[in-house]
């Protein structure tokens, strides 16, 4: 199975149902960091006239690994990156950050960042809507413009939350994405 039908076979999963657990592995960390290319169609936005419409945006890389590839696919020797699907797509100007299962509250977070190479991105993070504009049960950020030329290199980017313990130590999370490098992309 071709790497990218898998991608598509993600992409219909996520839009199905939402990931939900708390973070003991990487498939179970609820931070995902959304890439993709923004372009805008034209098309005015029915919700917002005064928007247009523009591309929709991709399933999150990890989503499709801890879905569809960790499930499904026993890669062999030259196709380990297979297994570690938390990936920047190539080519991407815009980043987007979900924080799952811990409401639509931003004020129980102590801590929202994304570090993108060297620089670090305080997070504005916003209630979330699926993808039929409904209320969701989860946290995004604003999106983040990126430099395309930026994910085609080498390069980490990794999301931090902390959520406010009160009394309490705070609990927090990491989850780091990396671009992949160019030798590795499917043909």
């Amino acid at each position: 199975m071709k790497l990218r039908t898998i991608l598509l076979a993600g992409t219909a999963l996520m839009a199905i149902a939402p990931v939900t657990s708390h973070a003991e592995s990487v498939c179970e960390s609820p931070i995902y960091v959304f890439s993709r290319h923004r372009a805008e169609t034209g098309v005015s936005d029915p919700r917002n006239p005064d928007n247009t419409l523009a591309t929709a945006p991709s399933a999150t890389s990890s989503a499709v690994g801890c879905t569809v590839v960790h499930d499904t696919v026993q890669p062999g020797a030259g196709f380990e990156y297979v297994e570690n699907t938390d990936l920047i797509y190539p080519g991407s100007n815009r980043l987007e950050v979900r924080l799952l299962n811990n409401g639509r509250d931003p004020s129980i977070l102590s801590a929202a960042t994304l570090t993108i190479g060297d620089e670090v991105i305080e997070l504005e993070m916003i209630p979330g809507f699926d993808t039929t504009g409904a209320v969701a049960s989860w946290l995004d950020s604003k999106p983040i413009g990126v430099d395309p030329a930026i994910t085609t290199g080498p390069l980490e980017v990794t999301a931090h939350f902390c959520l406010d313990g009160g009394e309490e130590e705070d609990t927090c999370y990491d989850r780091t994405y990396r671009t992949l490098p160019a030798q590795q992309l499917p043909a």
